[in-house]
């Protein structure tokens, strides 16, 4: 009797403990592990909350000052070198894109996320494959191209899943695979604070299902049970220390595969790198993944995907 009663108390807890991350409800979450307090509205307490840890301390990219100018929620998405997306291309560019996005099967995806051109975002009105009229962005063209290689390797359209997208930033492809693949388990996480806020209310904004989990709350994520882990464009720009924090993570969580989409990387050599040219598979091979494949997207970024 004794034991089965420490089995249920057990179950309980677990259950509880789950809980905590997948209440879409709350903004704020409880102390964990000494950690402080962390409310995903308190700006301040975030930056005070992460100053705690060892990860995004040394990043010469993701300075404070750095992200600071995008608080703004009407600006989350504007500029042509954004930090968070580079909108760089021209209306030609964008239409050449969407041609081939809607010949790569991408028109599933156009029909259930679309550009509403808010929060200052580069947008242009092209021409569909059926002749229609569709706003589109670099934002909503690099988030089908990613989720049509998903579904070509990974991720079906109807799967019921969990991802975890490492390095999330506002919530980009957080608010589009929620919008696209109704049975997604969503989880938004990042190392820089302000990251994590602008998130946060970008998500609620266009009310999203992704849950952001904040720095100081990663680790309920080892038993979310997630199929697949994202990271896209930022591994790059952090320092060894951090990667090897989120890939060891992942790897803890027994994450069956990880998609990169890196800033650096030698395709001959099938070689991910730091922006300093260092690599960064060693990394990953250390923490038990192995490289399964690397493909050219649909609009130029080249994916790693790694499975456990």
């Amino acid at each position: 009797m004794l034991f089965s009663l420490v089995g249920v108390s057990l179950m309980i807890i677990a259950h509880v403990w789950s809980l905590r991350i997948t209440d879409k409800t709350s903004t704020h979450f409880t102390e964990v592990d000494g950690l402080p307090e962390t409310n995903l509205d308190d700006l301040a307490g975030l930056i005070k909350a992460y100053s705690s840890s060892k990860v995004g301390k040394t990043s010469k990219v993701w300075t404070h000052n750095y992200v600071t100018p995008y608080i703004n929620m009407s600006a989350i998405r504007s500029g042509t070198h954004n930090v968070y997306v580079w909108q760089t291309e021209g209306e030609s560019m964008l239409q050449k894109w969407t041609d081939l996005l809607f010949s790569s099967g991408g028109k599933w995806y156009f029909d259930r996320t679309f550009e509403d051109g808010a929060e200052g975002v580069f947008a242009v009105n092209v021409t569909s494959a059926s002749g229609e009229k569709i706003l589109v962005s670099r934002d909503l063209l690099d988030s089908v191209a990613e989720m049509i290689f998903l579904e070509q390797t990974v991720l079906q359209r109807d799967e019921i899943a969990t991802v975890i997208d490492i390095g999330a930033g506002y919530g980009r492809l957080a608010r589009r695979m929620t919008e696209a693949l109704p049975n997604i388990n969503y989880y938004a996480t990042d190392g820089v604070p302000e990251s994590t806020y602008i998130c946060h209310k970008y998500l609620t904004k266009h009310q999203s299902r992704a849950r952001v989990v904040p720095l100081t709350q990663v680790e309920d994520l080892v038993t979310s049970q997630p199929k697949l882990a994202i990271n896209i464009h930022s591994f790059s720009e952090q320092t060894k220390v951090d990667v090897t924090f989120w890939v060891e993570l992942m790897a803890r969580a027994k994450t069956p595969y990880f998609m990169v989409v890196p800033n650096a990387f030698n395709v001959k050599e099938k070689v991910m790198k730091f922006n300093d040219g260092s690599e960064m598979n060693s990394i990953f091979n250390s923490a038990g993944y192995h490289l399964k494949t690397v493909e050219r997207g649909v609009i130029g970024s080249y994916t790693f995907l790694w499975t456990l």
